[in-house]
């Protein structure tokens, strides 16, 4: 077995690298071959000789898709379709932003999406295309992914906080987090499942609520509304972990995770 880790650099990829390291599974990490490009995946994958490609790569400015939607679409949706043509078994993230957030109860596998954005449209089409001409991809949805250093929402709200300037984060969308290095050992154990599961650590939580407890400061509370978003995102996006739970993946809380 050996894996081809798209995206390599990025907060998704770092953490797969670092989990294949640490199994001494084999791998080949890519940064610079252009997703979009069929042939210049297929060339890559001759030279290589991968028997999963694990894509981390995808286009997640949530706002800016609203204005880029022709980009969006090319790296979520068309590149994800052309990696399922590559005779390479695919294992692809998506996201909670595929479901609107009308419900109070978490969204299973089998619940029907109805996303809100650009962003939750390419990556659901993407979900869609990829199990139309590869069934036997598997389908990986997360929620809020964050580590404790790279770039990431928290990371820019624990430093906003320590700069002394005055934050306000909203109290109307609540998800569970999912910690990069708790995806990518999970993500290892289905490397041989086909479908869509659900990934996320446990404890559903409003995002002013997860600032302020990872923190230790009084966090400024604020509704969606009050944000100047070009992208609607769900209020309650809150995943259920039960079919991965039942397959044998063990879930820890995000408040458990290192900060």
């Amino acid at each position: 077995m050996k894996l081809w880790i798209t995206g390599a650099d990025g907060l998704l990829g770092s953490a797969m690298v670092k989990a294949c390291d640490e199994l001494g599974l084999s791998f080949v990490g890519s940064t610079d071959v252009d997703i979009r490009d069929e042939r210049a995946m297929q060339a890559f994958a001759d030279e290589h000789g991968p028997t999963h490609l694990i894509n981390c790569a995808g286009y997640t400015a949530v706002d800016k898709a609203e204005e880029e939607q022709e980009l969006a679409y090319a790296v979520n949706c068309d590149a994800v379709e052309k990696m399922g043509r590559l005779r390479v078994k695919v294992v692809h993230f998506s996201t909670d932003y595929v479901f609107d957030g009308m419900r109070e109860t978490p969204y299973t596998e089998e619940d029907m999406p109805n996303p809100l954005s650009v962003y939750g449209k390419s990556k659901l089409g993407g979900e869609q295309r990829l199990l139309e001409v590869a069934p036997g991809s598997c389908v990986i949805r997360i929620s809020w992914l964050f580590d404790n250093r790279a770039p990431c929402f928290l990371t820019k709200m624990q430093e906003l906080v320590s700069s002394g300037k005055p934050v306000k984060v909203v109290t109307d969308q609540v998800g569970r987090p999912s910690y990069a290095n708790d995806v990518a050992n999970a993500t290892l154990q289905l490397l041989d499942q086909s479908g869509i599961w659900h990934f996320a650590n446990y404890g559903a939580v409003s995002r002013h609520a997860w600032i302020q407890s990872v923190t230790g400061q009084e966090i400024g509370k604020a509704l969606s509304a009050d944000f100047a978003s070009l992208a609607k995102r769900p209020a309650y996006s809150v995943l259920s972990t039960e079919k991965i739970e039942q397959f044998g993946v063990s879930i820890r809380p995000w408040q458990k995770c290192v900060f």
